[in-house]
């Protein structure tokens, strides 16, 4: 089982409600006892009472279960620097296209935190509101929920249009987009406006007319011992029934959906259960896109990777800052052929857990348990073993050590990632330097088939330099990730209203990550959608857009970090014009998952 699952077990009362997500092993047989949300192939996410975990998870229908896990932004930072005001440069202007399609028709989702929606930049010129809709996972007013996702609230435009006519419009929609800013303004704010900002205030996004949807989103609060425990963050339940709720705001209009969302943990092999949801959402829908950031994690020190030879043993090292009061999680997975014991000393406290193969531990120092190791054979998904180390809070800082031997080796590969730590950013737990392998640090959620996962680039300098914290590929298994990269390092971009102050502000500020990066993808592929021959597949948009890409001369070590190259707006559309030029007279049906015969339209 999941050990994530088995925590969610015992983390409250048997009658709960808990969000799970399973994988059926046919998707038109359901399991008695769970209450379904979303469909995305043979992936559902469902509602289900806590003493029904086990009984649903043994039945015939499951072939996985997962329990829901904690996303963050992946905003490196706000950029405070007397060579980068607020004020427009000649190096801003990468997104600015006085001519061409302008994304008008297509909506752009964006699934992110703190959306202002008063400010100018995502307003009409009669001054009402370019969203369709906004969906607040965080609000707990269960009375006006949305069907059938049970939590939040949806305004509509009417709702936000009345709240715009107000002296105060936040109060009066119950929603400040200061909830969640850091500092330095709501991440979802700063992306929406790259993407598809009409530049009221600086310069306008990408797909400066696009129509806009926009999820905040939002978990379950977590018990002290889950790890990363903030509720004002999303999971991997929440993040489907996002994109589910976007395709239906869409409807038969081209969608494109931005996520700059992360973290580190799980295989990186693309067959996550969450990974194969959205695989399978964007296989069996035309005309639906999604984009994802890579990652700031390349110098994160949290992989590590190596191999171990039959009859020896490997000892990683990791470090627990002593500021750090928030639990921690190490993750390692090695080949299903092969059998590890673990043993987990602290620098004070030699051989506090040992764990061999599908046994599970404690960890205990003076009697008292800080942590807790599952270990289990041949995860459903992907065919390998998975060792889970849980430290609580109340485990010790410091180094601790991790000795993998090796009982039987046949493969010896292994990959380790110490899980991001959201509630200490300043104190994330690292792996010891000599450990630390700065390949394969993509976020979890990018390494699936279908996604467009983008890294950041530095374009403000002469020369292509790619941004130092943009995460590096390819996958575990192998494959080129991420696929592009753009404009990510001091993005001029719009900037949230404070959340002392009651009236919308034409705030700008700048922000750095891969965050920013990504929605230069997703405007792209906005305009993209509105001037290519409909329907058409994900396989079609990829194929153009990473054609498109412009090759850049990099190092051999910084290959794995740019894929295919760096965004190219105009050629990208410039090659939509040759792919209907290539099909013009012809009609194309979208059949799901590949491109139709052509078929010669009637005269």
């Amino acid at each position: 089982m999941d050990p994530a699952l088995q925590q969610l077990l015992g983390e409250g009362l048997p009658n709960d409600e808990v969000e799970v997500i399973i994988k059926l092993k046919d998707p038109l047989r359901l399991p008695e006892g769970v209450r379904v949300i979303t469909r995305f192939g043979n992936i559902t996410t469902v509602r289900m009472r806590r003493a029904d975990i086990l009984p649903v998870y043994d039945t015939e229908e499951v072939f996985s279960m997962k329990a829901p896990r904690i996303f963050d932004g992946a905003a490196l930072s706000g950029e405070q620097s007397p060579y980068f005001s607020d004020n427009l440069t000649e190096t801003d202007g990468i997104r600015a296209r006085p001519h061409g399609p302008r994304g008008k028709g297509v909506v752009v989702g964006i699934i992110d935190w703190g959306i202002d929606f008063a400010h100018p930049n995502f307003r009409n010129a009669d001054g009402s509101t370019r969203l369709l809709a906004l969906w607040d996972q965080s609000q707990r007013d269960t009375v006006a929920a949305p069907e059938p996702y049970g939590y939040g609230r949806v305004y509509g435009q009417e709702e936000i249009n009345r709240a715009l006519a107000s002296r105060a419009p936040y109060a009066a929609l119950n929603y400040h987009p200061g909830k969640s800013d850091p500092g330095i303004g709501a991440h979802g704010t700063h992306v929406m406006d790259i993407a598809a900002g009409n530049g009221s205030v600086g310069l306008p996004g990408v797909a400066s007319e696009a129509c806009l949807c926009f999820v905040q989103l939002s978990a379950k609060a977590a018990p002290e011992t889950a790890v990363s425990a903030k509720a004002t963050l999303g999971n991997s339940v929440r993040l489907l029934e996002a994109i589910d709720f976007i395709s239906k705001v869409a409807g038969d209009r081209a969608c494109v959906m931005n996520t700059s969302i992360g973290t580190h943990g799980g295989n990186h092999r693309g067959n996550s259960v969450v990974e194969q949801g959205i695989d399978a959402f964007l296989a069996l829908n035309a005309n639906r896109v999604l984009c994802q950031s890579t990652g700031n994690y390349h110098l994160a020190k949290a992989h590590a990777s190596g191999i171990i030879r039959p009859g020896r043993s490997h000892t990683i090292e990791f470090f627990v800052d002593r500021a750090d009061t928030t639990p921690n999680e190490l993750e390692i997975w090695y080949a299903g052929e092969d059998q590890i014991k673990i043993t987990l000393s602290h620098t004070s406290h030699q051989d506090v857990a040992v764990s061999r193969l599908d046994q599970n531990s404690e960890v205990k120092i003076n009697g008292q348990t800080v942590g807790m190791i599952y270990h289990r054979s041949h995860e459903p998904n992907s065919g390998l073993n998975h060792i889970d180390l849980f430290l609580y809070k109340n485990a010790p800082p410091g180094k601790w050590s991790v000795q993998l031997a090796g009982e039987i080796i046949v493969d010896g590969r292994y990959h380790a990632w110490i899980e991001r730590d959201n509630g200490c950013k300043r104190c994330q737990a690292t792996f010891a330097p000599e450990h630390v392998d700065t390949q394969t640090t993509i976020g979890i959620i990018c390494n699936g088939y279908h996604t467009i996962t983008v890294g950041a680039y530095d374009s403000h300098k002469t020369n292509f330099t790619l941004a130092p914290f943009s995460s590096k590929g390819p996958t575990a298994d192998g494959r080129v990730k991420p696929d592009l990269v753009a404009p990510g390092v001091k993005i001029l971009a719009a900037r949230s209203t404070p959340r002392h102050q009651h009236r919308g502000n034409a705030l700008l500020t700048r922000m750095s990550g891969t965050s920013m990066a990504t929605p230069h993808v997703t405007g792209t592929v906005a305009l993209m959608l509105e001037t290519i021959r409909k329907p058409v597949s994900i396989h079609t948009i990829r194929n153009i857009l990473l054609a498109s890409a412009d090759e850049q001369a990099v190092s051999p070590d910084e290959k794995m970090r740019v894929g295919s190259g760096s965004l190219n707006i105009g050629k990208a559309l410039a090659q939509v014009e040759e792919y209907n030029n290539q099909f013009s007279g012809r009609k194309q049906a979208f059949t799901g998952d590949k491109e139709a015969t052509q078929v010669p339209v009637k005269p």
